[in-house]
């Protein structure tokens, strides 16, 4: 039986040739001795038909060798060789296997059976001067017939190592090939992807179960203005890493600054392409290194890659991300860093009044028989940023209690959320855990029985704060007329309700052998019978200590209320070892009220002093309309919006003694000559008395303050 073949040479039709050929054993292209030369850009045509049996050189290639059929030789030059039957000219199902050696001793390169329909491909990375052998057969043993065979070469990438990295325009889409890339000695990769969700979604960090590099190509970049950056990969499964490098021959120096495995949400990847956001706080006008690898070798020759200026959130328009302005290494070297003292991942100079992040939280876990699936956060409900939180892995023992403190704001509003990564909670199948949230000494959540998490009631400043003269008090609690400390002589009083202020940098004397016996002070097992009564409010959260000295008897009774217990109030702190003294949380603007007496029915004169933040002398409010004073206008006596000579005439008809009364601008109980001085000072429009009597340095901010009276 005769066989008609040909051979296409080139990469058209240059020149064709045709023969006739004998199928009998030996014949060329039957056997591997005598194979076919095809090289790269060739296109040969054969027939199958009549070769029954399997060639013995054939040995399987990642699949069994069921047919027999034709050999082709070809020579490596270091590039990409690809063979292929997928010509819509081939009339039967093939299988390509590709082997190098010799024909005696065969090593299996690859093989493949219909990656095109019915047909087959095989790609591979050649060796310069190797001989590799391309045997074409049937899919089964009664598979024969007509084929076109192709061979194709792809260079390696140009990109493939560290120091021939691509560099890319930001904003531009390039196109990209990563077939045929290899991986350098030594070249880094950057772990496992933590934080929250799958290690596939991270910014850190890649999937747990593929950290091997097996293509990588790179790409440079500088950062733009911004510091901020999107980088978007297509076209295949891909992982990228992106890195800051001192010297691209030295992988030491290979800093990780981000990482993405499977950010993206393209239909033509099914969402395994990597996207890495957002990158923040580049250094502008550096340097910066892309490493792209394909997931399990994944491969194309049309992968793309976009690099965008993504500015994100700029609240003072200065070009810069938020939380880069926050950034205490100043990446955009401008020497600014913004402040956020009340600790929301905000600029302060973007927000209204700004409080200091005074108040306490502490949160103790204890831990079940698996610590390290426990996590927790806790939130501003307002800005929605997370304020303080602990991430997987942070509990390790387990059966243990662990307390954690973190500084907030007192004029936010938080949420407590608690997370199990397993689902059973922390109590009570695995051990019997729990967990408590105390803020500024009071427990606002506890628990232990949920599933993958639990979030508390709404704690801290939630209701309305309000602080006009962004003291960091609320309006409500600042009103409330207390005292004033220049005029302070407590002596101490029998009961809650008489009670007398006291405050630090001082010491007050005073005895209980006046004292009636009425209800017992309690403080767990013992008593006093002959108490006296405090109160005492802060200007600041901190610590207070209350000491009693200059008596005789050892043991004390010091209880600490947050109002007065006959009125409804709960015990705060009480000192139990008897000691005289007890150390309590105190919040800026609460007041407390504190019971003191000799433990049982001892009597005797003592002196008691108060150590920690100053008081709070409540601001006027005379006009009672919920504001301080000095939030309003009271230059404008007669509320008509304007300082003018109507209110000055009011003022001067009533001189003389003025306690608490509107006329009396500037509060001190006379109306006097002052307050015409205060009127003339204001002469206009309304605006706040702080304004009248104290000018505001330049530049001070004045936000929220209300013109006008209520």
């Amino acid at each position: 039986m005769n066989q008609l073949w040909a051979r296409i040479v080139g990469a058209g039709v240059a020149s064709l040739a045709l023969g006739v050929v004998n199928v009998q054993a030996g014949n060329p292209l039957e056997g591997c001795f005598q194979a076919g030369n095809i090289m790269p850009g060739d296109m040969v045509m054969g027939s199958t038909v009549g070769i029954a049996d399997p060639d013995p050189l054939a040995i399987n290639c990642n699949l069994d060798v069921v047919s027999g059929g034709h050999w082709y030789m070809t020579t490596g030059t270091g590039d990409i060789f690809i063979a292929n039957t997928c010509s819509v000219n081939a009339m039967f199902d093939t299988k390509l296997t590709v082997y190098e050696g010799d024909c005696n001793a065969l090593v299996c390169v690859d093989g493949n059976n219909d990656r095109c329909g019915l047909q087959s491909e095989v790609l591979w990375l050649t060796d310069v001067g190797t001989t590799y052998f391309i045997f074409v057969s049937g899919s089964s043993a009664v598979d024969e017939g007509q084929y076109e065979l192709s061979l194709e070469s792809i260079a390696v990438p140009a990109n493939d190592d560290a120091c021939d990295a691509m560099p890319l325009m930001l904003g531009e889409t390039v196109e990209f090939s990563n077939i045929g890339a290899t991986v350098e000695a030594g070249e880094p990769s950057p772990g496992e992807g933590t934080g929250e969700g799958a290690s596939c979604n991270a910014i850190n960090g890649w999937c747990s179960f593929e950290l091997n590099l097996d293509n990588s190509v790179w790409f440079t970049f500088v950062a733009p203005p911004s510091g901020t950056v999107r980088i978007i990969t297509d076209g295949a499964d891909t992982q990228v890493a992106l890195w800051d490098v001192v010297d691209c021959m030295d992988f030491g120096s290979f800093v990780e600054v981000g990482a993405n495995d499977d950010g993206g949400s393209f239909p033509t990847t099914n969402g395994l392409a990597a996207v890495l956001e957002p990158v923040l706080c580049l250094t502008p006008g550096a340097q910066y290194y892309v490493q792209v690898d394909g997931f399990s070798a994944a491969s194309a020759p049309n992968l793309t890659i976009l690099i965008e200026d993504v500015l994100g959130d700029d609240c003072n328009s200065n070009g810069v991300n938020d939380l880069c302005d926050l950034d205490p290494t100043d990446p955009d070297g401008n020497g600014i860093v913004s402040e956020d003292v009340n600790l929301n991942e905000f600029p302060d100079e973007c927000e209204g009044p700004i409080c200091p992040a005074t108040a306490e939280v502490i949160v103790r876990v204890m831990t079940d028989n698996f610590p390290s699936e426990t996590t927790w956060e806790i939130v501003d409900v307002v800005s929605n940023a997370v304020v303080a939180s602990v991430p997987q892995g942070t509990y390790s023992q387990s059966s243990t209690l662990v307390e954690l403190t973190a500084m907030v704001s007192p004029s936010g509003c938080y949420e407590f959320t608690i997370f199990d990564s397993f689902g059973d909670g922390i109590c009570c199948t695995f051990g019997n855990g729990f967990y408590e949230v105390e803020y500024n000494g009071e427990i606002v959540a506890s628990g232990g029985e949920f599933g993958s998490s639990e979030t508390s009631s709404q704690f801290g400043g939630c209701d309305d704060f309000e602080d006009c003269n962004e003291n960091c008090i609320d309006d409500a609690i600042e009103v409330i007329p207390e005292f004033d400390a220049d005029t302070l002589m407590p002596v101490g009083g029998d009961t809650c309700v008489e009670a007398e202020w006291i405050c630090p940098g001082a010491v007050h004397p005073s005895d209980t052998f006046t004292t009636a016996d009425d209800s017992p002070l309690w403080c767990g097992l013992y008593f006093g019978g002959y108490d006296v009564w405090y109160k005492y409010r802060p200007n600041a959260a901190g610590y207070a200590n209350i000491s009693i000295a200059d008596a005789s008897p050892t043991n004390w009774v010091v209880v600490v209320y947050d109002d007065c217990p006959s009125q409804g109030g709960a015990e705060v702190s009480c000192n139990s070892s008897g000691a005289p003294y007890q150390t309590f949380l105190v919040k800026s603007g609460r007041t407390y009220w504190i019971g003191v007496a000799a433990r049982y029915y001892e009597r005797d004169a003592y002196s008691i002093t108060v150590a920690g933040p100053d008081c709070l002398e409540a601001p006027i409010d005379r006009d009672a309309s919920g504001l301080p004073d000095e939030c309003e206008c009271l230059a404008d006596v007669n509320n008509d919006g304007v300082v003018d000579g109507l209110d000055f005439i009011e003022v001067m008809s009533e001189f003389g003694p003025c306690v608490m009364c509107e006329n009396d601008v500037d509060g001190n109980g006379v109306i006097d000559v002052d307050d015409l001085k205060a009127i003339l000072n204001a002469l206009g429009d309304c605006a706040p008395v702080q304004m009248l009597l104290n000018p505001a340095p330049a530049g001070q901010r004045t936000r929220g303050l209300r013109m006008g009276k209520s």
